[in-house]
C-alpha cells in the first residue's frame, strides 16, 4: 500500500512538473548588434588607427565618435578587395584600387594592418571580427597566395571557379594556427573568426574546395583556441529564383560535407549570412543548417538597405537612416542573430562615416576635400540611439511589428520608435509598457532638415541629392531632446513625420 501511494504520488508530481510552463529563456538585444564592416584601405580607419604617437594619428577623434555612436563590433579587413589584397606590405598581393586623380599623399588608398586595427580595438573597448581570407594566407607577418580568381572573359557573365592550390592547403592552415598564437602573444583577445566572403560561393570555388578549406581552417583554429567563435560564410545568400537552383544547393553540400567531418559537435560553430532580412532569407538558412545538426546561430555581415534606389545618392542621406531603424528593430528581436555589421563603416557611398569625402556623384565630381574631416551621416545617429538599448531585456508588450522595440534596462524602460509615415502620429504607451511605476520620461528624437543645424556635429550628406525635394534625401538631421512628466495611466506622445524615437521611462523625478 505505501508502495502504491509512493508511486501515484511520484506520478501526479511528475505530470506536475510537466504540464507547469518552462519559463522562455530571456532575450536580450545582443552586445554585438551595432557593428560595421571595416575596409582596410580607407583613410578614415587608417589615421584613426594609428598610435596617438604619431603626428598624423586622429584615434582619440575617432575612438570618441565611434563611442558615442555605440559601435560595438568591428569586421575586418573586410569584403571583396580585401580577399584580392592583404594586410602587410608584400609585393605580390598589396595594391590600391582606388586611385582618383588629384587625391593628395594621405588619401583614402592607406592600408590599416592587422596589428594597428586589433590595437585600436582593445583601446576602444570594440570587439573585433577577424575575417580569414581563402585565396591568401598569412601567419601574421608574411603573406602567401595560393589561389588566383580569374576575372570573367569577353562576353562571360560569370568568373571561372578558383581552385585553391592542393599542395598549399595545409601549410595555409599551419599559418593561421600560427596567427591565433601570435595574437594571444602580442596580448590580445579575438574570439570571433570569419571565414571567406560571399564571393567565395557558388560559381567562384566549387562546394568541396571551399569545405575542405573550412575544415582545415577550423581545426587549425581550435588547435590555437578551444574556444573560439568560429563563423563559416555560407555564400553569397541571395534567395531568388535562381539563387534556389544554384546557391542554396551549393551551401547544402558544404553542411554536409562539415557534418560528415564532425563539426555538428563544434559548441561555438556559427555562419555568416550577407546582405540579408529578417524572415525569409534567416528562415530558409536556419532550416537549413538544422537539417544538417548545425545551431541556427548567424553573423549578418556587410547589410545594407537594399532595393531603395542608387545608392550613391541615397545611403549617406536621411531615407537610409529611416530603413536601418526598422531593420535593427526586426534583428534585435530575432534570437538566430548574433553579430550585425552594416556594409560599411567609413567609405563613399556605402559609409556611416565620411573621412574626407564627397559621395559619390555626376561624372568628375571631386571626391576629396582635406577640410572635411569625419562627417557623421544620418544613419550614425540611429545606431547612437539604438545601441543604447543594447544588453536590454526585450519586452514583449505593445508589438508593432518591426517599428517599435520594447526594452528594460538597469532601472529604466526603453522604448524605440519609428514613425515611417509622412504625417505625426499620436501614440499612447500604458503603464504595462512605460513600467507601473515610472515618473518621468526622456524623449530623443530625430527627423530629416534641409536647413544646416547649429549642433557642428550634425550629420549631413555630402554631395548634391538627385532629389532635392524628397526630405527622405534631406542632407542634415535635427536632433531634440524632450522631458517630461508621466500621466496616471502612461505616456502619450505625437512622433514626427518620417521620425526616429527613443524614450527612456524613469523611475524617479529629477
Amino acid at each position: 500500500m505505501k508502495q502504491y501511494c509512493f508511486s501515484v504520488v511520484l506520478v501526479l508530481l511528475t505530470t506536475a512538473f510537466l504540464n507547469t510552463p518552462v519559463k522562455a529563456e530571456e532575450l536580450t538585444v545582443s552586445p554585438m548588434i551595432c557593428g560595421a564592416n571595416s575596409m582596410f584601405q580607407m583613410a578614415g580607419l587608417y589615421y584613426g588607427t594609428l598610435p596617438t604617437s604619431d603626428p598624423k594619428s586622429r584615434r582619440d577623434e575617432f575612438k570618441k565618435i565611434l563611442q558615442k555612436m555605440n559601435i560595438r563590433t568591428l569586421r575586418f579587413p573586410g569584403g571583396t578587395d580585401a580577399n584580392s589584397k592583404f594586410l602587410a606590405d608584400h609585393p605580390d598581393v598589396m595594391g590600391s584600387v582606388l586611385r582618383v586623380d588629384g587625391i593628395p599623399e594621405g588619401g583614402p588608398d592607406k592600408f590599416t594592418d592587422l596589428w594597428q586595427f586589433l590595437d585600436f580595438c582593445k583601446e576602444a573597448d570594440i570587439t573585433p571580427v577577424f575575417q580569414v581570407n581563402m585565396l591568401l594566407y598569412t601567419d601574421g607577418e608574411k603573406v602567401f597566395k595560393f589561389v588566383d580568381v580569374p576575372r570573367p572573359g569577353e562576353g562571360d557573365s560569370e568568373p571561372s571557379p578558383c581552385v585553391p592550390d592542393v599542395s598549399k592547403r595545409t601549410d595555409a592552415a599551419k599559418a593561421l594556427t600560427e596567427l591565433v598564437k601570435k595574437m594571444k602573444e602580442k596580448g590580445y583577445s579575438l574570439k570571433h573568426w570569419e571565414l571567406g566572403n560571399e564571393e567565395y560561393g557558388y560559381p567562384r570555388m566549387k562546394a568541396a574546395d571551399y569545405a575542405d578549406l573550412a575544415r582545415r581552417f577550423l581545426r587549425a583554429i581550435r588547435k590555437a583556441d578551444p574556444e573560439a567563435m568560429i563563423w563559416v560564410t555560407l555564400g553569397s545568400n541571395h534567395c531568388d529564383d535562381w539563387a534556389k537552383k544554384n546557391i542554396l544547393p551549393w551551401s547544402e553540400e558544404v553542411l554536409q560535407r562539415l557534418k560528415d567531418a564532425g563539426f555538428t559537435k563544434d559548441k561555438n560553430l556559427g555562419f555568416t549570412l550577407h546582405y540579408v532580412w529578417p524572415g525569409y532569407y534567416i528562415d530558409i538558412h536556419a532550416d537549413m543548417v538544422k537539417k544538417y545538426g548545425f545551431a541556427p546561430r548567424f553573423a549578418v555581415t556587410e547589410f545594407h538597405m537594399a532595393g531603395l534606389g542608387d545608392y550613391s545618392d541615397l545611403c549617406p542621406r536621411y531615407g537610409y537612416a529611416l530603413e536601418l531603424a526598422p531593420y535593427l528593430i526586426g534583428m534585435a528581436k530575432d534570437p538566430r542573430v548574433e553579430i550585425l555589421d552594416i556594409h560599411e563603416l567609413t567609405s563613399q557611398n556605402f559609409g556611416i562615416i565620411h573621412y574626407n569625402q564627397r559621395s559619390f556623384g555626376p561624372p568628375g565630381m571631386e571626391t576629396w576635400d582635406a577640410t572635411l574631416g569625419y562627417q557623421l551621416m544620418p544613419a550614425a545617429y540611429v545606431y547612437e540611439l539604438f545601441g543604447q538599448l543594447i544588453g536590454g531585456k526585450i519586452l514583449n508588450v505593445d508589438s508593432r511589428d518591426n517599428t517599435q522595440l520594447v526594452v528594460e534596462k538597469e532601472d529604466r524602460r526603453l522604448i524605440f520608435i519609428v514613425n515611417r509615415t509622412v504625417n505625426p502620429v499620436t501614440l499612447q504607451w500604458n503603464r504595462d509598457v512605460v513600467g507601473a511605476d515610472t515618473k518621468r520620461y526622456e524623449w530623443q528624437s530625430m527627423i530629416p532638415t534641409t536647413q544646416k543645424p547649429g549642433d557642428k556635429d550634425a550629420a549631413r550628406a555630402l554631395g548634391r541629392s538627385a532629389y532635392p525635394a524628397d526630405p527622405l534625401r534631406a542632407e542634415y538631421v535635427t536632433r531634440e531632446t524632450t522631458t517630461g512628466v508621466m500621466g496616471k495611466k502612461g505616456l502619450s506622445l505625437t512622433l514626427p513625420s518620417y521620425s526616429i524615437n527613443l524614450i527612456h521611462c524613469l523611475p524617479e523625478t529629477p
